[in-house]
């Protein structure tokens, strides 16, 4: 297996640079939160950073993308019909009624999980390591702190000067 530097440059960004990125998307979403739309933008900044991932680590690993990009996509497109699906029901029925929309908050979740379980897998297996290290989906999923671990990890294993 022959490691090339890829080009996708969200996954390779200095920890600093990803931590300021996460950070405000969500201090946007807490300050807009009036907004129905104030969550997507948080979302999408997470599946692109989570997509850029996995999809580096799949190509390092010379895996198969087609199923990292169809989760990909279902976990971004998810929370863009749930607002959609909950403006159609206030506005036809007048009413909010939380069970049509939990299929898509089902979907964003579940999506993420297999891309954060994906994305320590094909770490793990890349680093090739006899010490035991924290696996990339407890990282990924404490995201505040894990960051400053996981980001030098991945730019060590896509040979990137850490």
């Amino acid at each position: 297996m022959q490691n090339k530097k890829m080009t996708y440059t969200i996954a390779t960004l200095r920890a600093w640079k990803i931590f300021s990125i996460l950070t405000t998307t969500f201090v946007m979403m807490v300050v807009f939160n009036s907004n129905v739309f104030s969550f997507i933008l948080p979302i999408l900044v997470v599946f692109g950073w989570l997509y850029s991932l996995v999809i580096e680590l799949a190509r390092v690993s010379e895996l198969n993308l087609l199923k990292y990009k169809l989760v990909s996509a279902a976990g971004a497109v998810s929370p863009i019909l749930l607002v959609v699906v909950a403006i159609l029901m206030f506005y036809v029925d007048g009413e909010f009624n939380a069970i049509y929309m939990a299929p898509f908050g089902f979907i964003i979740l579940g999506s993420m999980l297999f891309l954060m379980k994906k994305i320590g897998d094909l770490l793990s297996n890349l680093e090739n390591s006899e010490k035991k290290k924290i696996s990339a989906s407890i990282l990924i999923w404490f995201w505040p702190i894990g960051i400053w671990s996981l980001q030098p990890r991945l730019m060590k294993v896509l040979n990137i000067n850490a």
